[in-house]
């Protein structure tokens, strides 16, 4: 372990000379991974005997992939570019089922797939340090859910209110190389994902809850050209 570890920090060291920060037009791959969950607007739900309950508790993170082209259309000066790209990435969420044959709940996921697109003012604000921030927009493409230890899936889709989903898109970045870079993005919904009105047994509201994507992400992108 001892030996990997300095191997990896010689080859860091050998590589952070080379990086280079400047604004310039690009063309890439991009590829990542990323933590996404659901997050509820007005999650409190209030039950028969008064008390309430928060569902954003059912919600946690999930584990998912992204991969893409990236690409640097637009640059000013040596400080500053427009960067955008188109990107299949997975989100959604791990939740908490009702199970309608037990009072119990079961462990399951929410699995969406998307199709984005975002638009990233960048400023390099050092040789080797990036930041980023803009819109983005993603059209969903598939939507499941599965209960763990189950082959079985559910289809979502109908359930999805939008297709598109918009959001802002935020991080930071280091060139590794000049044509090698790694970021760190967190992505916050602003669209309604779904919506839901909660009702007691005599049909009186007891709660509405409107369901939002969050996202962590981490890229690795290769420019090649």
């Amino acid at each position: 372990m001892k030996i990997l570890l300095t191997c990896s920090l010689c080859c860091l060291v050998f590589l952070l000379p080379e990086a280079e920060g400047q604004a310039r037009k690009s063309i890439g791959i991009t590829a990542g991974a990323n933590l996404s969950r659901i997050h509820a607007a007005n999650p409190q739900i209030r039950l028969p005997d008064g008390s309430t309950v928060d569902i954003n508790e059912d919600f946690d993170w999930l584990a998912g992939a992204q991969i893409g082209f990236t690409a640097t259309p637009l640059v000013w000066g040596e400080r500053f570019s427009l960067n955008t790209g188109l990107s299949y990435i997975q989100r959604g969420a791990t939740t908490l089922f009702i199970d309608p044959t037990t009072p119990e709940k079961q462990e399951g996921q929410m699995r969406l797939q998307y199709l984005s697109v975002p638009v990233l003012a960048r400023f390099y604000a050092l040789p080797m340090l990036f930041l980023e921030a803009g819109p983005q927009a993603a059209y969903l493409l598939d939507a499941h859910s599965s209960i763990k230890g189950e082959t079985e899936r559910f289809d979502l889709k109908r359930t999805i209110d939008n297709d598109l989903d918009l959001g802002l898109l935020a991080g930071l970045g280091i060139f590794l190389h000049p044509r090698l870079s790694i970021s760190a993005q967190y992505y916050h919904g602003l669209s309604d994902l779904a919506s839901f009105q909660f009702t007691d047994a005599n049909g009186e509201p007891v709660g509405d809850s409107i369901w939002r994507n969050r996202s962590l992400q981490l890229n690795i992108a290769v420019n090649i050209r």
